[in-house]
C-alpha cells in the first residue's frame, strides 16, 4: 500500500499545522488515491481582509487620505464634496473594492506617484477616480503602480 503524502499549498512541512501560521485559512482534507489534498477555503480570507466604518478624510487631497489596505473597504461617512480615501501601494496581485455608501462623492486617490488605468487608458499620475454615492468600484494591480477598472 502506498504511502499518504500531504501536499501543501504553502510549502511548511508535512509535520506544521498550517492554520498555526495562517489562522484565516479554513481547510478541508481530501483523501484522493492515497493522497491528502488540503482545499483551502477563501471565505476565511474575505473575512479578514473587510473593513467597515471608514471616514474619508474631510476636504480631500491625496497627501492627508485615509489608506485603504484592505481587499474590501466600506466608506459610510463622506461629509461633503472631495472627501477623499486613497489606495495602498500597486503591487502585483492586490485587489481593493471601494464601496461609497456616504452623503456626497468620494474621491479615491492612488497611492502618490501612481495612477489608474480603464482599459487601454491610462490616468494622469496621482489623478483621483470619483465614486458616486451608493456606488462601488474594484481595482486590480497586474503592473506595479497601476491599478485597473
Amino acid at each position: 500500500m502506498a504511502r499518504k503524502r500531504k501536499i501543501s499549498e504553502f510549502g511548511i512541512p508535512a509535520s506544521v499545522n498550517e492554520t498555526a501560521y495562517f489562522p484565516f485559512i479554513q481547510k478541508v482534507n481530501i483523501y484522493w488515491k492515497n493522497y491528502k489534498v488540503s482545499i483551502v477555503g477563501l471565505l476565511g480570507i474575505f473575512n479578514q481582509n473587510t473593513k467597515d466604518g471608514i471616514v474619508a478624510t474631510v476636504g480631500g487631497g491625496q497627501e492627508n487620505a485615509i489608506e485603504l489596505t484592505c481587499a474590501h473597504n466600506i466608506v459610510d461617512s463622506v461629509a461633503s464634496i472631495n472627501d477623499s480615501v486613497k489606495c495602498d501601494l500597486a503591487t502585483v496581485g492586490k485587489v481593493r473594492e471601494v464601496f461609497n455608501y456616504g452623503a456626497n462623492d468620494l474621491d479615491l486617490y492612488p497611492a502618490i506617484g501612481e495612477r489608474f488605468r480603464c482599459g487601454a487608458d491610462f490616468m494622469d499620475m496621482d489623478a483621483p477616480l470619483v465614486i458616486s454615492t451608493g456606488n462601488s468600484i474594484k481595482l486590480v494591480c497586474y503592473s506595479e503602480g497601476i491599478w485597473r477598472f
